[in-house]
This record gives structure tokens, sequence and C-alpha cells, in this order.
């Protein structure tokens, strides 16, 4: 499941950013994100696995950092 969860993450970011390419060590922020597209984020997160991720959390957090929030979540 962690995989799966890792590989939404980068399929919706990429989705919601309108970008291809995600730098590992970017925050949601930083490549263009706003509070409008993580709360979507969260809302798929949940809708599709079940998760609860902050809005917050995925607004400052690097890629790696929210795939290890989401797994926690998961487990």
């Amino acid at each position: 499941m962690t995989n799966s969860i890792t590989n939404a993450v980068r399929e919706y970011a990429r989705e919601l950013l309108d970008i291809t390419d995600l730098p590992e060590d970017a925050m949601f922020l930083e490549l263009g994100g706003n509070s409008l597209s993580a709360v979507m984020l969260a809302n798929r997160l949940e809708e599709d696995f079940g998760i609860r991720v902050c809005t917050e959390d995925i607004l400052v957090s690097t890629l790696p950092e929210l795939d290890e929030i989401c797994s926690g979540l998961s487990a």
C-alpha cells in the first residue's frame, strides 16, 4: 500500500499543479501549490485511501516527507 500511496501523491500533485517534473526536495508550496490545491490533494487521498492529511502538512512538506506522513497514517 505504501508504494501505491507514494505513486498517488506524485500523480495527484502533477495533475493539480499541472507539472510533469516533480523535484524530490521541493515543497508542495514551492511547486506552485496553494491552500486550495492542498485541500484538493487531501480530499483525493482521503477518498482513495481513507487517510486524512492536514493541508498545512501538504503545503510545507517535501514529497518524501509527505510520503512518510501518508504512509504513517495508512498503517
